[in-house]
């Protein structure tokens, strides 16, 4: 009986929460804390507790200013009813990201074709490998190649022009 007591407190439900009550400039409440039920608790497998009802609720407050003090009423957001869900959802994904719902996350897309013998390494923010060493002085013929970590023998591509060029008033290129 104890255990279906305990997994009852700390299952993902609405709780009595201390909300900050933030005025407009110029302006403090008292009280500056509100009483309200907010999502809280345990949720498995890298999910949240959010709310998937909420409610507007009021509050009276006393509002103070330089000069005066009234009563005055603050909307409060309360939670109704909550789920376990991701917090991370597919529209927060960059386009370099694919939603995996069972991680919660966006995640790279490609991050297989990073291969780390080559001294690379796998960039979260752009997906992407990226080289992580520093720029080589490279033997004569080659040079360096960021994208490659390496370096390269790069061949010069000879110049043809095409109908679109156009040649300079002394007819040179």
């Amino acid at each position: 009986m104890e255990l279906n007591h305990y997994m009852k407190e700390v299952t993902c439900v609405p709780r009595l929460t201390h909300v900050k009550l933030v005025p407009e400039r110029g302006y403090t409440f008292y009280p500056n804390y509100a009483m309200v039920n907010r999502c809280g608790g345990f949720c498995p497998n890298s999910k949240s507790c959010l709310p998937v009802k909420t409610n507007l609720t009021s509050i009276i407050v006393r509002r103070d200013s330089y000069n005066s003090s009234q009563c005055y009423e603050v909307l409060v957001e309360e939670h109704m009813k909550c789920k376990c869900a991701c917090s991370v959802m597919a529209h927060h994904c960059s386009i370099h990201h694919i939603y995996s719902e069972d991680n919660c996350a966006c995640e790279c897309m490609n991050r297989l074709e990073c291969d780390e013998s080559r001294q690379m390494v796998w960039d979260e923010k752009t997906c992407k490998c990226v080289c992580n060493k520093a720029t080589e002085i490279c033997a004569s013929g080659l040079e360096w190649v960021r994208s490659r970590c390496r370096c390269l023998r790069v061949m010069d591509m000879p110049f043809v022009p095409n109908e679109n060029f156009i040649i300079g008033q002394n007819n040179t290129l």
